[in-house]
Formats: structure tokens, C-alpha cells, sequence
């Protein structure tokens, strides 16, 4: 019986123990720009990955340091249209965000909460899809295994917001709606 005692006690300090032990820190790419001309950015890690099956969680912010971050009276944020193919669907899920003029420098980050899924893996031909820290979710063909590609995991379209003229942006093409944007403040 004190065996058991003894078991039962040491299990339940080792699972105290686990729970006041903070998780690990995601490993996520570099801060990376969205579009090369706007200065919203994100980055991204793979949070779980079973078999080829990958689940990645998105950062964002908007980098007001850099040049191409407009700072004119007329910029009244910026809005982002974000489609990914997710494993298994047929179509693309779309989701559009509007990160408000209040939203801006590099220590304010979004993480979203939402999680997309792709495909990380090796084709029988040798080509890869994988996550490279320098440049996102990347693919490269068999015969150039050098030559890095953007995989477009996901695919976006950003463009400013422009003041009392909300609907005037590239991004109405490419699934953006403002009925259900993700406001981020």
C-alpha cells in the first residue's frame, strides 16, 4: 500500500510539474512582408504536423519602421485578403482582415487563432514544399533543388485603406469582404 501511495504521489507531482511548465516557444519564420509594397508583415510556424499534414499558425504585424509604410493623413490602415487550399477541400476558404491605423509598429503582433493546413512533404519525383525561415512555405523542383519558389501558402492580396474611400483596393478580386473582416485593433 505504500508502494502505491508512493507511485500515486509522485505521479501527480510530476503532473503539477508539467502543467506549471510553460510550453515551448513557436518556431516561426522570419518577419516577412505579405506584398513587397506594403508594409504589412507576418510569419509563420508549423504548430503540428502529422504525416505530410501540416497546420500552421500566422503572425502579423504592420512594420511602421520600414519605407514603404505609408504615412500620409490618407492611410486609414490596411486591409488583407488572405485564401488557403486547405487539405482535402476542393475550394479555397477566404478570410479578409482590416488592421486599424491604430495597429501599427513592429511590437504590436496578431496572432491569429485559426490555423491552415497544407501539405509539407517530398513528391516521388523529388520536388518539396517545406517552411524556410527566410522566405515562408517554399517549393522546389526536383531538377533545381537550389531554387527556392514562394509556394503562395497562403495567398494574399494587402492594399491601404484609404480615408472615406474604404472600397477603393485592389483586393475585391481576390475574396476580400469587408462584411466579414477580422478587425484587428
Amino acid at each position: 500500500m505504500k508502494k502505491f501511495l508512493l507511485l500515486l504521489s509522485i505521479l501527480f507531482i510530476g503532473l503539477y510539474l508539467s502543467a506549471q511548465t510553460p510550453s515551448p516557444k513557436m518556431d516561426y519564420s522570419d518577419w516577412l512582408f505579405v506584398q513587397s509594397d506594403k508594409s504589412l508583415q507576418y510569419r509563420i510556424a508549423v504548430e503540428k504536423q502529422e504525416g505530410d499534414i501540416a497546420s500552421l499558425r500566422l503572425q502579423f504585424r504592420v512594420n511602421n519602421e520600414d519605407p514603404i509604410h505609408c504615412k500620409s493623413a490618407a492611410c486609414d490602415g490596411i486591409l488583407l485578403s488572405l485564401s488557403n487550399k486547405n487539405v482535402g477541400d476542393n475550394e479555397s476558404t477566404h478570410y479578409s482582415f482590416v488592421f486599424e491605423k491604430s495597429f501599427i509598429g513592429i511590437n504590436n503582433i496578431y496572432t491569429w487563432p485559426t490555423l491552415i493546413t497544407t501539405e509539407l512533404k517530398t513528391w516521388p519525383d523529388g520536388s518539396k514544399r517545406f517552411l524556410s525561415k527566410k522566405m515562408g512555405i517554399v517549393y522546389t523542383l526536383a531538377e533545381s533543388p537550389n531554387y527556392l519558389q514562394d509556394a503562395v501558402v497562403p495567398y494574399c492580396c494587402v492594399d491601404v485603406i484609404l480615408a472615406g474611400r474604404p472600397n477603393e483596393h485592389r483586393c475585391g478580386r481576390h475574396g476580400y469582404n469587408a462584411a466579414t473582416a477580422i478587425i484587428v485593433k
